[in-house]
């Protein structure tokens, strides 16, 4: 089994020197921390998103507009 995910970025990274758009990218899997990609129209991964939409979920209860 491959040690590592090897695909092209997605989006314009923010702090990644010369990668842009488009380019193609190696990471170890013991390096990624979360993922996403689109299937059929829907994000599948997105796990840190995911808990971070609940707690700002759980925020708003408490602290009413």
């Amino acid at each position: 089994m491959p040690s590592f995910i090897r695909g092209r970025l997605g989006n314009d990274p923010v702090d990644l020197g010369n990668l842009k758009i488009g380019s193609r990218v190696e990471i170890a899997k013991d390096k990624v921390e979360d993922w996403a990609y689109m299937k059929n129209g829907s994000p599948v991964g997105l796990f840190t998103v995911r808990v971070l939409m609940e707690i700002r979920k759980e925020n708003e209860k408490r602290t009413p507009l």
